[in-house]
């Protein structure tokens, strides 16, 4: 008997067919008026499908089964099939066989989004029975072509399954060309050879890897499984280094454009206004270019404005560490002995032993004696790294 006529559920997962409390059938009516309302948002909406699958209840199933069936909101049936996806992936015996008979006939629904989240919701189903009815789905010349070829993708994302690859192999005898490509893009990552669309070498591939015990077919799959992630792992370590060289040419040349703005910036209190503004900029870029211009004020004797101080110390918070060191060696460049207070403010909060140790360094360097019973609880903090309690007994 077809699983779609059968409505056999797992009775194992499931409370016994019988009447429904009072609080429970006023839990049902409550999750029914909010999946089927469309000004709840579809989250909401999705929570409630899910809050009903998890209670295990058969009449739970039954009412979010006859929502599937008969709701002509498309939101709604979507909503349920995102939640039967997600309840099915953790914890597969709570939703049971019964639900992808309607799953299956929402893969030719009009609305994509049902179509698409019916595609996915199915994808979660490796019950034997619902795998093996797929796959004498997908082979029906009867059937519109749309539903075999969804069918088809449904099947596809559980490729580490024999019974699955078993029905793609199976599918290559269809005499339909665009089902027979669906099938062997859905075989493709099966093998660590790719045969194209040589359906003779896929189907001897599986003859080989079918004569396998399952100790061996697992030895194989993790083998393969591994090493793609390897491979992939190597190849988004190379991506990452070109786009770091390609971050790292863009960042040289706004750095370029925005000293060639500053020098041909005429008036002083313009030059600030651009410092300040740079060292606010959410992009790290202008900050480091405006910390760099400052540092060049500093070596040519030249000393900040009270505006671009002010913005300096701002960035003692910023969330680069190495930022954050470049602009505290600039204010003990500056050796004012003023600037201690917000320093001290930020040696408690923070987190950085490399921003730590050039605080406790600042500290000496500004010669305020306020700093004195600071660098002695550094040196007594049982907590503190050894790298800055002996920075701190060297500011002593």
């Amino acid at each position: 008997m077809s699983l779609l006529l059968a409505g056999a559920r797992a009775q194992s997962t499931t409370q016994p067919q019988a009447g429904l409390t009072d609080e429970q059938t006023a839990k049902l009516s409550r999750c029914k008026a909010i999946i089927e309302n469309p000004a709840d948002s579809d989250g909401t909406r999705q929570g409630q499908a899910e809050e009903l699958l998890l209670t295990g209840w058969p009449a739970a199933a039954e009412l979010l089964i006859e929502l599937l069936e008969t709701s002509s909101d498309g939101s709604t049936r979507a909503a349920i099939c995102r939640a039967i996806a997600q309840i099915k992936t953790s914890y597969p015996d709570l939703v049971g066989a019964d639900m992808a008979g309607p799953l299956v006939r929402l893969l030719t629904d009009g609305d994509s989004s049902v179509s698409s989240a019916a595609s996915q919701a199915l994808a979660t189903f490796r019950d034997e029975q619902v795998i093996d009815h797929l796959g004498k789905l997908a082979r029906d010349p009867g059937k519109p072509a749309a539903q075999r070829l969804a069918v088809i993708r449904a099947l596809a994302p559980n490729i580490d399954s024999r019974r699955v690859i078993k029905q793609l192999i199976d599918l290559l005898e269809v005499k339909e060309p665009v089902v027979l490509d669906e099938a062997l893009r859905a075989l493709a990552p099966a093998s660590r050879v790719d045969f194209g669309r040589s359906v003779e070498a896929w189907v001897a591939w599986w003859q080989e890897k079918a004569a396998m015990d399952e100790t061996a077919w697992l030895k194989d799959r993790v083998s393969m499984f591994s090493r793609r992630a390897y491979d992939a792992e190597l190849r988004l370590e190379k991506a990452h280094r070109r786009s770091e060289a390609r971050y790292q040419t863009l960042s040289r040349r706004l750095g370029d454009v925005l000293r060639v703005n500053y020098r041909l910036t005429a008036q002083e209190a313009q030059r600030d206004a651009l410092l300040v503004r740079w060292l606010r900029d959410p992009l790290i870029d202008f900050r480091r270019t405006a910390v760099d211009l400052v540092r060049e004020q500093i070596y040519d004797q030249v000393r900040p404005s009270q505006a671009v101080r002010a913005a300096l110390r701002e960035c003692y918070a910023d969330v680069s560490p190495e930022l954050r060191r470049e602009v505290l060696e600039l204010v003990a460049a500056l050796n004012d002995p003023a600037d201690m207070e917000p320093i001290l403010a930020r040696l408690p909060v923070e987190t950085d032993v490399s921003v730590r140790e050039t605080i406790l360094g600042v500290l000496s360097k500004l010669r305020n004696p306020g700093a004195i019973p600071v660098l002695i609880d550094e040196i007594g903090n049982p907590s503190s790294p050894s790298s800055c309690i002996a920075k701190a007994a060297q500011s002593l």
